[in-house]
């Protein structure tokens, strides 16, 4: 079977696509032949593509686990986002003393992927990275399938999500956070497949679209980002369905659609920046399960 992984943005919610994946990765049968992503879905997708098949989740567990804030008050969603928002993550992003147009710098997070990604393996792979450019607003996609070279600039400039990191200017252009223009690029399994090959596509969103009402101020806010990502998901989603009927692939390519439900405590619109030890586990175990009922799904 052919499998390929769209992996969306969306900061420390991100943990759910590395539980996701460990669960995928029990499949043999299931290991992804294409990868995509935007923003902190390119991350992951860099780090599985960018390293041998038996070390992916290993890679990917370091990856978190370093990211991981110890807290006396773990349980206390907004003293790990606090404790971010004041002084970022080592390894990961830090404060800039003059902001520019960003709040952080994301260096830290450039030399740890160029440490923990072999990207003459991941140019091998089939692999693709959505940025935006900030000036015009088009999406610019870094596909090896293109021969396009992909680095951890392609990386760092997909995960530019203004005002919190800032845009990296590539071969003139000013890019910024795949997000602004497809948070979940599902249009590049669409551009992956021409032949008729039978395709399973797994896509993992991290902003679930449909939700119960708001009940608080941070509940609403939470639901307005839910709102915006998770529709601009469906859209593409519905795009791909017509792209598939219109060329007569609807019985070759299979999609399942993924979403992470972030629950309320998880610090309501601030919840990509809650990296506490605790809350990362819980994505991990959600995406795991999501992923399981997903593979079970294959057989009905």
């Amino acid at each position: 079977m052919n499998v390929a992984l769209v992996l969306g943005g969306g900061v420390a919610l991100g943990a759910y696509h590395a539980g996701a994946y460990a669960a995928l990765h029990e499949q043999a049968e299931l290991r992804p032949a294409r990868i995509a992503g935007s923003s902190v879905g390119a991350v992951a997708g860099a780090i599985i593509a960018g390293n041998p098949p038996g070390e992916r989740v290993a890679c990917l567990r370091k990856f978190w686990d370093d990211a991981a804030l110890d807290v006396p008050w773990s349980a206390l969603s907004w003293a790990s986002i606090l404790h971010v928002r004041m002084f970022g993550r080592p390894g990961f992003f830090s404060p800039r003393l003059w902001p520019g147009v960003a709040v952080y710098d994301p260096a830290p997070l450039k030399r740890r992927l160029d440490a923990s990604i072999d990207f003459e393996r991941l140019n091998r792979a089939s692999f693709s990275v959505t940025t935006t450019d900030v000036e015009s607003g088009e999406p610019v996609v870094f596909d090896t399938r293109r021969g396009d070279r992909v680095a951890s600039e392609h990386l760092i400039a997909s995960c530019g999500f203004l005002p919190e990191f800032p845009p990296l200017e590539i071969d003139g252009r000013l890019l910024g956070d795949g997000g602004l223009v497809a948070n979940t690029p599902v249009d590049r399994a669409v551009d992956w497949d021409t032949g008729e090959e039978e395709w399973t596509v797994f896509v993992l969103d991290l902003f679930a679209r449909s939700r119960a009402r708001p009940a608080s101020l941070d509940e609403a806010a939470a639901r307005r980002m839910d709102l915006l990502f998770g529709n601009q998901t469906r859209q593409a989603l519905r795009l791909l369905e017509l792209e598939l009927r219109a060329s007569g692939r609807e019985n070759r390519v299979r999609v399942l659609h993924l979403a992470y439900r972030a629950p309320a405590q998880e610090g309501g619109p601030e919840k990509p920046f809650n990296f506490s030890r605790e809350t990362l586990a819980e994505r991990w175990a959600a995406g795991a399960r999501d992923m399981e009922v997903a593979i079970a799904s294959l057989d009905s």
